[in-house]
């Protein structure tokens, strides 16, 4: 029993008791709130301000932000059952907490999001105009300028990918009057767990000066990414993983203790019903000698016999059977396929792996067309209003293309350019196939005849 001084995480038991039933009643309230319709989407944004604000509504909340009861840890239905719920009414630290947990112990699972974060980011990308009027240019041209001088634009892009998990994203952009006008010099990513939800699931961002309820999010301050779904908390793809990863979690343990109870031959013993007390004393020394020295002596009125499992077949391998179902179950929630993340359940075909790329690929695309939206958005469209252009939203661009070898890529780049009369920049190529621009002695190919022109036969030897 602890008594009545003792202290827990510096605050007094009847000032924690009260800390969580003030939670408990929080939470209860929301939960008896039926009245309140759940849409599809947030509602129409407010209208853009004339200048963009020079305050910061982000801030470092030191331990509280670093710090988690790891609700990963023991996990049970039960408790992933009681997070989401709790995360439907808007409370989504827990939730988030649980995510991070589940991804940073299953190795498969975190293979699967940071390949498809990385299909998109790392690649080139571009601002195109969102017209095609000079003025619509220029503004495309002075954007892409600021942000390839903005330090962490590549972090924000892998940021907002993470709403691929968490079922949204959000960074404070910091506008800077620069040569190019009002840009964004600095992008401020916010933890999810920092996020509540309110009654029409609306973000609102928690504060030091507002812990409970948070603030709403400034209009042309934010770019917010979420992925489509009646509650946005309930919209990530770890919703659905975490369950196929606890399964998962599960079966290999009941692995590891079927490996350390029979995964070695085990020893017995027997003795004749008219057997001594000394004699099964004996004999059960001998056995525990044997199980763990390797040697034992015994009397010939006792017998020791060894054991080994039988092996062989998919029934004595149930287990990895349900570990395997698990990744694929995995793999087609967040790459759309099984054989691009792994080998599957079977070694497949050439064509159903073109067809599981080709899935995956489709995924890819829609990852970067949903970046380019949101960009147009929350960037473009601010930018043009504060720097007072009569012009369209940028866009943004992200070059991702198929997977294809160096040999159908450099077939492709000849056929457009020769056969097409296409143009292509030298220096994306150069990169593309890691051939370096030449600083000493340069090697040129032979240059091809032009036709109906003469062949000119080869020195002689």
């Amino acid at each position: 029993m602890l008594s009545e001084g003792t202290r827990f995480n510096g605050l007094g038991l009847d000032e924690r008791k009260v800390e969580f039933v003030g939670i408990f009643k929080r939470i209860r309230g929301r939960l008896r709130r039926k009245e309140y319709p759940r849409r599809l989407s947030i509602e129409p944004p407010q209208p853009l301000p004339v200048r963009p604000s020079t305050s910061f509504a982000t801030f470092d909340f030191g331990l509280t932000d670093r710090y988690s009861d790891h609700p990963g840890q023991g996990l049970t239905p039960r408790t992933i059952v009681s997070i989401y719920r709790e995360a439907e009414v808007g409370v989504v630290s827990r939730q988030c907490d649980l995510f991070d947990d589940i991804i940073e112990s299953d190795g498969h699972l975190r293979s699967l999001f940071e390949g498809r974060t990385s299909d998109v980011c790392g690649k080139e990308w571009i601002c195109q105009a969102g017209g095609t009027t000079p003025a619509d240019v220029m503004a495309a041209q002075k954007l892409e300028a600021a942000l390839r001088e903005c330090p962490n634009f590549d972090d924000l892009l892998e940021h907002l990918l993470t709403s691929l998990r968490y079922g949204w994203a959000a960074a404070e952009i910091d506008w800077g009057l620069t040569d190019n006008g009002w840009c964004p010099v600095w992008f401020r990513a916010a933890p999810h767990r920092r996020f509540r939800f309110d009654e029409k699931d609306n973000p609102r961002l928690l504060t030091p000066a507002e812990q409970q309820d948070g603030i709403e999010l400034e209009r042309g301050k934010w770019i917010f990414e979420r992925l489509p779904g009646r509650v946005i908390a309930s919209a990530g793809l770890m919703r659905t993983c975490s369950w196929w990863a606890l399964f998962k979690r599960l079966s290999v343990r009941d692995w590891v203790v079927f490996g350390e109870r029979f995964g070695i031959p085990y020893v017995t013993g027997e003795y004749a019903e008219t057997a001594s007390d000394e004699d099964k004393t004996t004999l059960k020394t001998a056995v525990q000698s044997l199980g763990k020295d390797g040697s034992a002596i015994f009397s010939e009125a006792c017998k020791i016999a060894i054991h080994s499992v039988e092996s062989g077949g998919r029934s004595n391998d149930v287990q990895g059977a349900l570990v395997a179902l698990c990744n694929n179950e995995m793999s087609k929630v967040i790459a759309g396929a099984t054989l691009t993340s792994g080998e599957g359940t079977s070694t497949g075909s050439y064509a159903l792996g073109k067809v599981h790329q080709s899935r995956a690929f489709s995924l890819t695309l829609r990852d970067a067309s949903r970046l380019g939206t949101v960009f147009a958005r929350d960037i473009g469209g601010p930018f043009v209003l504060f720097n007072g252009m009569a012009a369209r939203p940028p866009l943004l661009y992200v070059h991702v293309m198929p997977e294809m070898d160096p040999l159908t890529r450099a077939q492709v780049a000849d056929i457009f350019v020769n056969k097409l009369g296409g143009e292509l920049d030298e220096d994306q190529l150069r990169r593309e196939f890691q051939f370096k621009a030449p600083t000493g002695g340069a090697l040129k190919g032979v240059p091809k005849p032009e036709p109906g022109s003469p062949t000119i036969p080869p020195p002689a030897q």
